[in-house]
């Protein structure tokens, strides 16, 4: 991760809910791209494209599933590093951690559960690259 501002993808098939977690990791110093669900081939290169540090992502998108994108992601060797939060209103945690998922937040979540998350996360990432 570079000293710039860490970068998130944030995708979720509710606008209303892409707006407010742009809105809300943006207050708190994130670069964030919102991606709603287009196929996840082109997902996969919109986030290769962007190079995110970190990606939250519902499971339940419109046309595909959040797993099945987690687990296109942890197979590209371009992006398979980039830490990821799946979110659902039904608990995947199990499915989600074993597919690759760093953290799992069961909705409704309070906002600083999700900025909390980012926060131990970069932190980790941090720790990565001053090792390397």
């Amino acid at each position: 991760m570079s000293n710039n501002l860490p970068k998130i993808v944030v995708v979720d098939d509710d606008e209303m809910m892409r707006s407010l977690l742009t809105t809300l990791l943006e207050l708190e110093n994130f670069q964030v791209k919102a991606f709603s669900p287009i196929s996840i081939t082109q997902l996969v290169q919109e986030i290769s494209n962007f190079s995110p540090d970190i990606i939250v992502s519902d499971v339940y998108l419109e046309h595909i599933n959040g797993i099945e994108l987690l687990q296109q992601i942890k197979s590209s060797p371009a992006i398979n590093s980039i830490k990821v939060i799946m979110t659902s209103g039904e608990d995947f945690s199990i499915q989600a951690i074993q597919s690759g998922a760093s953290i799992f937040l069961l909705k409704p979540y309070m906002p600083n559960e999700l900025i909390d998350s980012l926060k131990f996360l970069t932190s980790e990432i941090r720790d990565i690259d001053e090792k390397n």
